[in-house]
C-alpha cells in the first residue's frame, strides 16, 4: 500500500485505546513500541509502516489526499490545508490525556482514598493509614478487644501493623494486630470507633506499623496517642496533625544502643533545692518519682517542666529543653488543669502534652507512653535535649493487664502478663545521652509510679525501681507534716551522683549531704527526750527548712542560701524565719513590713551572681572576702531588724499577717 493511502490518525471517539500510536508518537518514538526503527533518512510513511506493523489501524484510507504526517480525520481535512504541526488539534488532545492519565488520575484516586479512609477516625479527624485488602471477619468484641476469623486463602497480618475494621460503607476503625494464635484467629486492640465496630463485619490489612507525626509542629498542643490534636478550646479543632507535619516516628523503635550511648555528665534543674543538690538529675537519665497518692509526684515533674522554661531563657535556642508530658488514665480536669498552668507560666512554647485519659480505650492508654517517647526521640537525633514525663507507668501496667486478660494471656503476679517488665524495660531504655558522634542529644525520663501505703516492695514499684537510675521517694508523714516537696531523702537516691552536677552546686552539696546525714542520726536518736543543740542539729533544721518550697526557685538564689547556711549565717536565725532571711538575700524587690531600714545589702547578690559562680568555681581569694563581707552584713542587718521586731509581735492581727509573710516567703523561693 503506498503511504499516502494510509491513515496516519483515528478520530478521537470517547473510550478509544489511548494506548494507541498517534503521527505524533510515532515521530517521538514511544518505548512501548517493540517494531525495529526505521533507517536513518527515510519517508514519514517508512515511520508509520513501522508503527503500524505492531499496531493495525481498522481505518479506511484517507480521502483528501493529504501527507500522511499532517493528515487527520475526514471531518477536519475535507479537502482542507492542513493546520500547522505545532497547532494540531491531536497534538493538544493526546497531550492532555496522557498529562491526565499520568498525574491527575493517580492523585485524584490517592485523594479519593484518604478521604475514604479518613472516615475511620472520630469526626473532625483523618486516620493516617489506608486499608489495602481483605484478611477476614470481626468473630467477638470483648470491651475493647476484637477477635477476627481470617478469611480463606487470604495473605495473613503481622504482629504489631495496623488493621481497618469496615464499619459502614465509608467508615473505618483501626486496630492493632496484638495476638496471633494457633487456630487462625487474630486478637486486635480497637482504637477508635468501638462502639460501632460489630460482629462480621469486614477487616482490612494495611501491612504498615504504627506511626505518629512528631516536629516542631507538635509543641504546644494536646495530642493523643494517634497523633491526633485533642481541642482544648472555643479556637482549636480536633485535627490530625499529619495535615501539617510530615515528619514520621515509628511507635515501636527500639533503644539505642550501647556504642551510641554517652556517659550522662550534664545536670537537668528541677528548681527544687532537695533535688538539686540531694538528687541531681542529669540529662539523658531516668528518674523514678515514686510515692502514695496525693503526696505531689504530679506537682515536682510539672514543677521540672517549668523550671525548664527559665533555663531556656538564658541559653541558645538549639540547647533549650524540649519537654513531653505524658498523661496516662488521669481525669479530663486534671489534664485540662495542668494545659493551663503551664500555659500560664509560658512553657507551652517548649511543651506537648500526650493525653490518654481515663475515658479513652485501654488501646491508648497502652500506646501513650511510646508514643510520647517517639516525638521525644525526634529531637534527640537532632542534637536537642528533651524531657519526658510519664504520670504514671502504673495505670499503664494496669491497662496492659487488662488487655492481656481479654486476650485470654496467662496471668502472672497479681494477675501481670509475664512480660510486663519488658512493658517499661524497653520504653525506659529509650531514654539515653548519645554521644558527639551521633548528635549528641537526649531524652531524660521522669517516670512516676503509684504506691499503696508506702509499700515500695510492690510488683511494678520494684519493677521500674530496678530499670532507672535512682528514684525520688515522696513520703506521705512529711507530706502531711507540711513538708513541700515531701521528699524522703534517706531512701532517695540517684544512681548519677554529682558527675551531673554543676562545679559550683558540687562544692556546696558535698558538705551539706554530711551535715543532713548526720543530722538524721541525731534526730532520731533524740525523739522524746532532749535534744543536744550541736552544729549539726542546728544547721541541718535550717537546711531541711530552706528544702520547704512550693514552687521551683532559681538556680542561683539556691546556690546562694544554701551557701549562707553552710557556713553558718543562719545559725543565730529561727528556723520558722529562715526562708524569710533568704527571700531578703535574693530578691531585689523588697515589701518592708516594719519599719524602713538600708536594704542594700539585701539584693547585692542579685546585682553579682555571675561572680558568684566565679567565686565557687575558681575559689578567688578577693571574691571570698566580698562574698563572706556581704553575708555577714547582711545577717547582721536581718537578726538586728527583723527578727528582733518579729519576736516582739503579741497581737492576733500581727500574728497573722506575719504568718501570711512567711508563706509568701516559702511561695517565692
Amino acid at each position: 500500500m503506498h503511504h499516502q493511502h494510509v491513515r496516519a490518525c483515528l478520530p478521537y471517539r470517547r473510550g478509544f485505546n489511548s494506548s494507541l500510536p498517534t503521527h505524533t508518537s510515532v515521530f517521538r518514538r514511544p518505548t512501548h513500541l517493540a517494531a525495529a526503527p526505521p533507517p536513518l533518512g527515510a519517508s514519514p510513511g517508512t515511520h508509520m509502516r513501522h508503527a503500524l506493523h505492531r499496531h493495525p489501524l481498522p481505518s479506511p484510507p484517507p480521502s483528501c489526499g493529504h501527507p500522511i504526517a499532517t493528515c487527520t480525520s475526514a471531518t477536519l481535512c475535507a479537502g482542507q490545508p492542513p493546520p500547522p504541526p505545532h497547532l494540531h488539534p491531536r497534538d493538544h488532545t493526546s497531550t492532555m490525556r496522557r498529562f491526565v492519565g499520568q498525574y491527575v488520575a493517580p492523585a485524584m484516586g490517592r485523594l479519593a482514598s484518604t478521604a475514604a479512609a479518613g472516615k475511620s477516625a472520630a469526626p473532625g479527624q483523618k486516620s493516617f493509614f489506608k486499608a489495602t485488602e481483605m484478611i477476614g471477619y470481626v468473630h467477638s468484641i470483648d470491651g475493647t478487644i476484637a477477635t477476627l476469623i481470617p478469611a480463606p486463602g487470604n495473605p495473613g497480618v503481622a504482629y504489631n501493623t495496623i488493621i481497618m475494621i469496615q464499619v459502614s460503607p465509608t467508615t473505618f476503625a483501626a486496630g492493632l494486630v496484638f495476638n496471633l494464635e494457633k487456630d487462625g484467629r487474630i486478637g486486635i486492640i480497637l482504637m477508635d470507633n468501638i462502639t460501632e465496630v460489630q460482629s462480621g463485619q469486614k477487616v482490612m490489612a494495611t501491612g504498615k506499623l504504627l506511626y505518629i507525626p512528631v516536629g516542631a509542629g507538635v509543641l504546644g498542643k494536646v495530642v493523643n496517642p494517634l497523633g491526633h490534636e485533642v481541642p482544648v478550646g472555643l479556637l482549636t479543632r480536633s485535627r490530625a496533625l499529619l495535615e501539617s507535619e510530615r515528619m514520621l516516628g515509628k511507635v515501636d523503635a527500639g533503644a539505642p544502643n550501647i556504642v551510641s550511648r554517652s556517659p550522662v555528665n550534664y545536670n537537668l534543674l528541677t528548681g527544687f533545692k532537695a533535688v538539686d543538690t540531694m538528687i541531681p538529675i542529669g540529662r539523658g537519665q531516668r528518674e523514678l518519682i515514686v510515692g502514695d497518692r496525693q503526696t505531689g509526684k504530679t506537682s515536682i515533674a510539672v514543677s521540672t517542666i517549668i523550671n525548664q522554661v527559665r533555663s531556656n531563657q538564658q541559653i541558645l535556642s538549639k540547647n533549650a529543653v524540649i519537654s513531653i508530658y505524658v498523661s496516662i488514665g488521669q481525669r479530663c480536669s486534671n489534664v485540662a488543669r495542668i494545659h493551663r498552668l503551664l500555659r500560664s507560666y509560658g512553657a507551652l512554647r517548649y511543651t506537648t502534652v500526650m493525653a490518654a485519659t481515663a475515658a479513652e480505650p485501654a488501646g491508648l492508654q497502652y500506646l501513650a507512653p511510646y508514643s510520647g517517647v517517639t516525638m521525644g526521640e525526634y529531637f534527640m537525633n537532632r542534637g536537642r535535649h528533651c524531657l519526658c514525663v510519664y504520670d504514671d507507668l502504673s495505670k499503664q501496667a494496669v491497662a496492659y493487664r487488662q488487655i492481656s486478660l481479654l486476650l485470654r494471656r496467662p496471668p502472672g503476679r497479681e494477675a501481670y502478663p509475664g512480660d510486663v517488665f519488658y512493658l517499661h524495660s524497653r520504653l525506659l531504655e529509650r531514654a539515653a545521652m548519645l554521644s558527639p558522634g551521633k548528635g549528641g542529644g537526649s531524652v531524660t525520663a521522669l517516670p512516676i509510679v503509684e504506691t499503696l501505703s508506702n509499700d515500695v516492695t510492690a510488683y511494678i514499684v520494684t519493677n521500674v525501681i530496678s530499670i532507672t537510675d535512682g528514684q525520688i521517694y515522696l513520703d506521705t508523714k512529711l507530706f502531711t507534716g507540711g513538708q513541700r516537696p515531701a521528699v524522703n531523702i534517706g531512701l532517695s537516691v540517684s544512681r548519677v551522683g554529682s558527675s551531673a552536677q554543676n562545679v559550683a552546686m558540687k562544692a556546696v552539696a558535698g558538705k551539706l549531704k554530711g551535715i543532713l546525714a548526720e543530722y538524721r542520726k541525731l534526730a532520731a536518736d533524740s525523739v522524746g527526750g532532749s535534744q543536744v543543740q550541736t552544729v549539726p542539729m542546728i544547721r541541718g533544721a535550717r537546711f531541711v527548712a530552706l528544702f520547704n518550697q512550693k514552687n521551683p526557685s532559681f538556680f542561683m538564689n539556691a546556690l546562694v542560701s544554701l551557701y549562707a547556711c553552710l557556713n553558718g549565717y543562719l545559725d543565730d536565725v529561727k528556723v520558722s524565719y529562715a526562708k524569710f532571711y533568704e527571700y531578703l538575700l535574693v530578691n531585689k524587690d523588697l515589701s518592708v513590713m516594719y519599719g524602713t531600714a538600708t536594704n542594700k545589702f539585701f539584693y547585692m547578690y542579685v546585682q553579682q551572681l555571675n561572680y558568684v559562680i566565679r567565686f565557687f568555681t575558681l575559689n578567688h581569694p578577693i571574691l571570698n572576702a566580698e562574698v563572706e563581707e556581704m553575708l555577714k552584713q547582711h545577717t547582721h542587718l536581718f537578726l538586728q531588724h527583723y527578727q528582733s521586731k518579729m519576736n516582739a509581735i503579741k497581737t492576733e492581727k500581727e500574728i497573722k499577717a506575719l504568718k501570711n509573710l512567711l508563706y509568701s516567703c516559702k511561695r517565692a523561693v
